[in-house]
């Protein structure tokens, strides 16, 4: 920061150079007879739209083929509030500046504005520091921001009770109140260092160089499905039951995230670690059951009503209308569900069904991926949710398991600890990390679906699921 003495003789020579004008009249020596400019530093925070890169390290477009695809110039962002702070990185990490950004997501306030660089989209606001706000030179800074949706994670509030002066003494967590959805949240940090007076970041980064931004990536995983040609019956032990519903269920949910692990182990300049798994505090309170379970021992992530998709069936059943015993596209009954239509920024290909939802990032551990638990199991239900079908979900990516997993958790201080490890993970068995999109089904994200590729469940025996790093996937599809 700037020193006091300084600033104090600044203004004693600015008020004898006012003096001696008043006295004289000579006009001040300032270039074109104006006061100079007074110093000010910049610096960036961006929160940023896409995913990760893929881990052969291309940018892959996944919405280029249907058309230009939805928010693809203004990227969509609902967060309301951006929160940032400055830190000294010196053995103290006190709080040198604090900044609230509200309405972030706001057109007609432009608190934001939208930016696409590449394949790089999202929203960005340029902060400003002026006078004692200025950082001094040579010295090292941390920015530290988060990006949230005001009244979500039980009324959450980035770095509560932090001012400026302050030290900050743990990293930031958010926990989910009884019954509260995983919403999506933003975080990130960055180094800078002030050379010649301007903040610059000290990233080895070919893409970022010495920009001063800080760049706010999602914390949460997301998961969508998309199905056609649901059997609208299966048998068990010679008896015939009536379909009810779609259920993708996991065994293993968190309740609270971290926002840590930003740092790559092996470059401390780098903000850009990837496969992260930064959530933490198990569930336990299980609401559906994996195939052969005799007691509940895993969680609902969707579930998608058939009738809702293909009304008319009696007692709340889908009707099959042209009774081939298939919900398909050759039903003419078939409609977006109330939900969906109600929310009007998605088309789906007729006769096909669709769920999603935000994942809180988990670890599959040494012991269950042993065990052979799968990561996700996609359910046919009957009425009293009998499992009349079922197919554990796969992935077949190797580049995928073959990437390190970084795990990030809290020691006793409340600091995060970060840990990387060769991936254990099997193609039944594997993580869910932060920034990543877990899908079934092809879904291009405009309003488009003539390239859109459905998962015909009258075919297949083994659901594979895609990770795709890239989120740009989700700019059409209504997260619920």
């Amino acid at each position: 920061m700037r020193i006091k003495g300084e600033k104090i003789f600044t203004l004693f020579c600015l008020a004898g150079a006012f003096c001696l004008n008043a006295c004289s009249d000579q006009e001040p020596d300032y270039p074109n007879g104006q006061l100079p400019e007074e110093p000010v530093q910049t610096f960036t925070v961006a929160v940023e739209s896409r995913g990760e890169k893929s881990p052969s390290g291309e940018e892959t477009e996944p919405l280029t083929k249907g058309g230009r695809p939805l928010f693809s110039m203004t990227p969509k962002q609902t967060i309301d509030r951006v929160d940032v702070l400055l830190l000294h990185m010196g053995e103290e990490a006190t709080v040198v500046y604090r900044k609230t950004i509200k309405q972030w997501s706001d057109t007609d306030n432009i608190a934001s504005t939208s930016y696409s660089d590449g394949t790089v989209r999202g929203r960005e606001a340029v902060i400003t520091l002026r006078g004692d706000e200025l950082l001094e030179e040579g010295e090292s800074y941390l920015a530290y921001g988060v990006g949230y949706h005001t009244g979500t994670y039980n009324g959450y509030e980035p770095f509560k009770g932090i001012s400026t002066g302050d030290r900050l003494r743990s990293t930031e967590v958010v926990t989910l109140g009884k019954d509260e959805y995983v919403e999506e949240i933003f975080a990130g940090a960055q180094t800078f260092v002030v050379e010649s007076g301007k903040i610059v970041a000290h990233s080895l980064s070919p893409e970022e160089g010495d920009k001063a931004i800080v760049r706010l990536r999602r914390q949460v995983g997301g998961t969508f499905g998309y199905f056609t040609r649901i059997p609208v019956s299966a048998t068990l032990n010679g008896t015939s039951y009536p379909a009810r519903s779609l259920r993708l269920v996991t065994p293993f949910e968190n309740q609270s995230i971290l926002f840590g692990g930003f740092r790559s182990q092996e470059d401390p300049n780098n903000f850009n670690a990837e496969k992260v798994v930064n959530g933490m505090t198990p569930r336990t309170d299980h609401d559906a059951c994996l195939y052969g379970a005799t007691e509940k021992n895993a969680f609902i992530v969707y579930e998608i009503t058939l009738a809702d998709w293909f009304p008319g069936g009696e007692d709340g059943m889908p009707l099959d209308i042209n009774e081939d015993g298939y919900l398909d596209a050759e039903d003419t009954n078939w409609v977006l569900d109330a939900g969906t239509e109600e929310q009007g920024a998605i088309r789906l290909a007729p006769g096909s069904v669709f769920g999603n939802d935000y994942l809180i990032p988990v670890a599959m551990s040494q012991a269950n991926i042993a065990a052979g638990i799968p990561t996700f199991q996609l359910q046919l239900l009957g009425e009293n949710e009998r499992i009349l079908k079922h197919w554990n979900v796969v992935i077949r990516q190797e580049e995928e398991l073959a990437r390190t997993r970084t795990l990030v958790t809290l020691d006793q201080q409340g600091l995060s600890v970060v840990t990387t490890e060769t991936n254990p993970e099997t193609p039944l068995s594997y993580s869910i990390a932060r920034n990543n999109l877990f899908t079934i089904g092809t879904r291009n994200g405009d309003q488009a679906y003539g390239e859109d590729t459905p998962i015909d469940l009258s075919t297949d025996e083994i659901l594979v699921m895609d990770v795709n790093p890239e989120w740009e996937a989700l700019g059409a599809i209504i997260f619920h």
